[in-house]
């Protein structure tokens, strides 16, 4: 998903304000934490531009890491993570994702697959990401980015993903945070989830994009997960 329209005045203003809230605890809901960070590498888009079925569609590859012991990291698989501030243990996702969002109300469906990677157990020296297959599996859901049509570089997903070989469903929720840029700096808006059954989401403030969250010195959109 491409970034909201122009922000306007008065978001220039909560984001400016926001900027004395750099250091919000990390987003959460209900007891809930995100439990999976997934970044986006690039993105192929089509654009229709006018009429009642004006919209995008696109597919992105993506990246991240989700934490030991929920449903796409059994502990088995996760290792430190070298790239990341203190090298915590987590497990290494590709994803591939397609999205058809209306332009005119924000919302449309998501589709895709993911893979769960490890290191390369022929190559111990490896210092790029990992590549070795260990888990596979789908996943489907509803987008909100009404919020990016409003000038709030963010909107969030609703879904279920299935590990293959297994009949289970992981209901999910997600957060999408759009990068923007601010007197040359880059950055995140922080929020609090309000209630993901709702998909109320409660902004607090900006921090800066940090150096593991861009791909080839780009900024990049950041997929938070909830597992429910």
């Amino acid at each position: 998903m491409n970034g909201p329209k122009a922000l306007t005045a008065t978001t220039l203003s909560v984001l400016m304000f926001g900027m004395c809230l750099a250091m919000s605890a990390p987003a959460h809901a209900q007891g809930l934490t995100a439990r999976a960070n997934v970044y986006e590498l690039n993105e192929n888009a089509r654009f229709r531009l006018q009429g009642p079925h004006a919209s995008e569609t696109s597919t992105s590859q993506m990246m991240g890491f989700v934490d030991p012991g929920t449903p796409l990291c059994p502990a088995q698989f996760a290792s430190p993570i070298p790239v990341l501030p203190g090298r915590p243990t987590k497990c290494v996702i590709n994803v591939t994702g397609t999205d058809q969002v209306s332009l005119i109300t924000g919302l449309g469906p998501i589709s895709g697959r993911f893979w769960v990677v490890t290191a390369d157990p022929t190559n111990p020296a490896q210092v790029d990401s990992p590549e070795t297959v260990v888990m596979t599996g789908q996943f489907s859901g509803q987008m909100d980015f009404s919020p990016a049509l409003q000038g709030l570089p963010y909107g969030t997903v609703t879904g279920t993903l299935t590990v293959d070989e297994s009949d289970n469903q992981v209901p999910f929720f997600g957060v999408f945070l759009l990068p923007f840029a601010m007197s040359d700096v880059h950055l995140f808006l922080t929020y609090q989830l309000v209630s993901p059954s709702t998909s109320g989401v409660q902004l607090t403030g900006v921090v800066p994009v940090q150096p593991y969250e861009r791909a080839l010195l780009y900024p990049t959109a950041r997929f938070d997960i909830y597992f429910l």
